[in-house]
């Protein structure tokens, strides 16, 4: 669900392997689910997008949103980019 979010299409391989994430190791909390979505892009941006500056974007967990799985913000004036995922969805939906 989450790398649909990212904009890649990973039918061949799940998140966990992309991330090299043991199933086990499902993230119970906002701030270890960020760290591993952080690595998940990072290795994705590599393969994929590699001039993409991943470093710049901001990461957030929402835990208000209820009708959306995350979204992306961009500041034309600034550049920033800030990608929100919702914790209730993440919740829901689990890591894979």
């Amino acid at each position: 669900m989450f790398c649909k979010i990212l904009g890649v299409d990973t039918d061949h391989r799940t998140l966990t392997e992309s991330a090299n994430v043991a199933s086990d190791d499902t993230p119970e909390t906002p701030a270890v689910l960020l760290e591993q979505v952080k690595q998940h892009a990072a290795d994705v941006v590599a393969e994929y997008f590699p001039n993409l500056p991943v470093e710049a974007i901001d990461w957030e967990v929402s835990h208000r949103a209820q009708r959306q799985a995350g979204v992306t913000k961009y500041d034309p004036a600034t550049d920033a980019i800030t990608i929100t995922f919702t914790w209730a969805a993440y919740e829901h939906h689990d890591w894979e």
